[in-house]
């Protein structure tokens, strides 16, 4: 019964691959855990030494899209420290992720500040600012990264993903830590005039909401 376990979690490994697959976990290393249920683990393979039957080792390096956003509350954004992920390790980032095959750019970007924070953003709000080229050749990853904002939202941010981000917290656009991401710098002085007046927009949007809760 074990044995048949086993290669049943083998097979559920080969037709999603070992990026997709719901048993591949990050840790201080790309690894390839397989767990079959009861405790055991099937292997453990570091990235350039994947078994013969795991798929990963034939794959091309490809560009991917990735899916971030812009939260943006009281003249501030949301950003999280990313923890045990594949790039940008310790950085500050923006709640985001790959975009599915087949998926709308903002459904996914819908799909994944929910996963990862538990916030629903208001789909009407969430306007596409920019892309950026983001290419890591010492971790063999190339992603083009669509960015978006978003001023209005449900909920309050959590960290659903604890394994990947250390914690969400509100920052002041025009003055980052040290530690925040390349990529956000970047998009952020190239768009500052645009950013700024998102932000003054919100405020009077907000200002007008509290104005009817009054009346």
């Amino acid at each position: 019964m074990k044995k048949e376990k086993k290669e049943m979690k083998k097979l559920e490994l080969v037709l999603s691959s070992c990026a997709d697959c719901p048993y591949f976990e990050y840790y201080d290393k790309w690894v390839c855990s397989h767990d079959d249920g009861e405790g055991e683990i099937l292997g453990g393979y570091d990235i350039k030494s994947f078994p013969d039957w795991c798929p990963i080792q034939d794959e091309e390096p490809g560009v991917k899209v990735g899916l971030t956003v812009m939260i943006i509350r009281d003249g501030k954004i949301l950003l999280g420290e990313r923890i045990n992920t594949e790039t940008a390790e310790g950085m500050l980032a923006y709640p985001g992720g790959r975009m599915d095959y087949g998926e709308n750019p903002t459904n996914g970007v819908i799909r994944e500040v929910n996963e990862e924070t538990g916030l629903k953003l208001n789909i009407e709000k969430l306007r596409f600012l920019d892309f950026k080229n983001e290419f890591f050749p010492d971790e063999n990853k190339h992603y083009v990264s669509l960015v978006f904002t978003c001023t209005d939202f449900d909920g309050e941010p959590e960290r659903k993903e604890p394994k990947k981000c250390a914690g969400w917290n509100w920052y002041d656009p025009f003055n980052l830590p040290k530690n925040t991401f390349w990529a956000i710098k970047e998009t952020i002085a190239k768009n500052r005039n645009v950013i700024e007046a998102i932000i003054v927009e919100s405020e009077k949007d907000e200002t007008l909401k509290q104005l009817k809760d009054i009346k």
